[in-house]
């Protein structure tokens, strides 16, 4: 029965993780980028039962946020550099009061 099920499984096609090409089932290298799949298999393996890595929690505070949020309305084109210094200036100035 074992064989049965091995015999099943070496019929069926693969892809490769890395470029997506079709694999045989048993296949260990990748004969189009060469990537190692046992390798890569075994990495998967390792980082699934180690679990995720703890990241420090983002900063959300408005000092560290705003000016983020600025530079991405300029890039964006949605506000000139000239109205969101003028913004930033109007909040430092409301803090402070």
């Amino acid at each position: 029965m074992a064989e049965d099920t091995h015999s099943q499984a070496a019929g069926r096609v693969v892809f490769c993780p890395q470029c997506g090409h079709p694999l045989p089932f048993d296949a260990r290298l990748c004969p189009n980028c060469g990537v190692d799949l046992a390798l890569l298999s075994l990495l998967g393996e390792k980082a699934y039962l180690e679990g995720f890595p703890k990241y420090a929690p983002m900063n959300t505070t408005p000092v560290w946020l705003v000016p983020r949020i600025g530079e991405f309305l300029i890039e964006d084109g949605v506000t000139p550099r000239e109205q969101l210094s003028a913004a930033l200036r109007h909040q430092k100035q409301a803090e402070a009061s």
